[in-house]
């Protein structure tokens, strides 16, 4: 709001016969001017002013009861409300018990008990055939069962390997079944080896002794 200054002098009127206030243009338009000015500034003041309707509605006065948590509010009207803060169900004190469950203790003496272990995720370690799982305090330990490991859990390039060792041995089995039949056809005689077995060449070596 504007801070208005004082604008007017007024003048100290005589009686006639003294002729020092005498009603002159002057003395009219200064009266002239003052009510005009008086008057503007009262419309700017009416503008400016606060509505006795909305002053009404503002806030004269709060009280907290701090025994109940509740705050009445006064309005310039004389209005009231009052709002519960709930103050008695503020956490004055916790601990833990024997169980480790939380126990709140709140402002009215009223108490809560929280179970720690649904504010905590338990994960579930189940052993397989393929995989055993050890727990050991805070530990736990994964061990693959002795014969659990079968090819279609085994690496691509190991498998491979593995079927390449097989290959290597079916042939190295079919060049050792050859040179077995190969060298009994050499000892006992047989088709292909009439003349090569070891009792003719034995008496062979006899004659000629």
């Amino acid at each position: 709001m504007m801070a208005y200054e004082k604008n007017y002098n007024p003048t100290t009127w005589k009686d006639s016969p003294n002729t020092d206030t005498s009603i002159n243009a002057y003395r009219l338009n200064k009266l002239e001017n003052g009510v005009n000015t008086n008057d503007n500034r009262v419309v700017a003041l009416s503008q400016d002013k606060l509505d006795v309707s909305e002053a009404n509605q503002m806030v004269q006065d709060v009280v907290l009861d701090p025994a109940t948590g509740a705050l009445t509010v006064t309005l310039k009207n004389g209005a009231q409300t009052t709002y519960d803060l709930d103050i008695e169900k503020v956490v004055a004190n916790f601990d833990l018990d024997e169980n480790n469950n939380l126990i709140l203790t709140l402002a009215d003496g009223t108490q809560k008990k929280v179970s720690l272990a649904s504010l905590v995720d338990t994960y579930t370690f189940t052993s397989s055939g393929t995989i055993s799982f050890t727990i050991s305090g805070k530990d736990v330990t994964a061990i693959i069962p002795d014969g659990a490991v079968t090819l279609a859990k085994l690496e691509s390039t190991v498998i491979s390997t593995i079927r390449q060792y097989t290959l290597d041995a079916q042939t190295a089995k079919g060049q050792a079944e050859q040179a077995a039949a190969t060298s009994q056809g050499y000892a006992v005689g047989g088709e292909g080896f009439e003349n090569s077995n070891a009792s003719i060449l034995l008496g062979s070596l006899s004659g000629t002794l």
